[in-house]
């Protein structure tokens, strides 16, 4: 077989995991618009993974992100700036997302959420839907351990 053909094959083969926002080491601005509430992410911390037939390899990237909570409301207000996020976690319908977020994401349902924050107080939200999406292009930053690869 070519070498091209195979390298093709192996490209069909590999196989890439939805990017993860993890929620620690990323850094947020809130804002509300209408009824929506904007989380902006400057940047967030995002775990990559892509699969071969060689196994899991991942990279911490960071790239600036989005997530958008439809009817959304928080409390308490956070003040103007951006905050370091400690941790956190979004239960959307009866999943529960602790840490890691999925990016690119979509769900209308109940969203409950919370942010730790370093310097400010804790971030409650709640809304009816969710967007995640990832903005720009990401810069390496690391590989990432492999103990940490999607099972």
């Amino acid at each position: 077989m070519p070498a091209r053909l195979a390298a093709e094959r192996s490209d069909v083969r590999q196989k890439a995991l939805g990017d993860q926002i993890e929620l620690h080491d990323s850094e947020v601005s809130f804002r509300v618009a209408g009824d929506a509430v904007l989380l902006n992410f400057c940047p967030a911390y995002v775990h990559h993974w892509d699969q071969s037939s060689a196994g899991w390899r991942g990279e911490g990237r960071v790239q600036s992100a989005e997530i958008v909570i439809a009817k959304g409301s928080m409390s308490p207000l956070p003040r103007d700036g951006v905050f370091e996020v400690s941790g956190g976690w979004f239960e959307v319908g009866a999943q529960l997302h602790q840490n890691l977020i999925p990016v690119p994401f979509e769900e209308t349902a109940p969203i409950r959420g919370r942010l730790e924050l370093v310097n400010a107080q804790p971030v409650e939200l709640s809304g009816e839907g969710i967007v995640v999406r990832l903005v720009g292009e990401p810069e390496y930053v690391e590989d990432l351990p492999p103990k940490w690869a999607p099972r």
